[in-house]
């Protein structure tokens, strides 16, 4: 059974803000790349995992996510925000999630008051 490990080490592209990290075997074989942006907002650096290059990931790609992250960052946009609900992952933005919990909320009340008028008082 062959074991695959990720390097820890960032290697920068030629590209402004993408990075790759390489997958190697035991024998210290490159299997595999992982390619990382990296982004700042507010103040901070954020990096994000795009994808692998055997998953047809490559650096043009990643070049345009990080274009588009970064333009939404400068028109004022929130940037995606991944989602966990139950087993299901949502790639959903700040106001998608505002409305999601506004319609949960009001779901639940309209459940609550119906539940509370049908019952009969004794």
């Amino acid at each position: 059974m062959t074991i695959f490990k990720i390097q820890s080490k960032r290697t920068p592209t030629n590209e402004e803000g993408i990075f790759y990290k390489r997958i190697i075997n035991d024998n210290g074989k490159e299997i595999d790349k992982i390619y990382l942006i990296r982004y700042r907002n507010n103040d901070k650096d954020r990096l994000k995992t795009i994808g692998k290059y055997s998953q047809g990931i490559r650096i043009n790609y990643c070049k345009q996510i990080r274009n588009e992250i970064l333009m939404k960052l400068r028109l004022g946009e929130d940037p995606p925000v991944i989602v966990k609900i139950g087993a299901i992952y949502i790639n959903m933005t700040l106001r998608k999630i505002h409305r999601y919990i506004l319609c949960l909320f009001f779901s639940i009340e309209k459940r609550r008051n119906y539940n509370f008028k049908s019952r009969k008082i004794e």
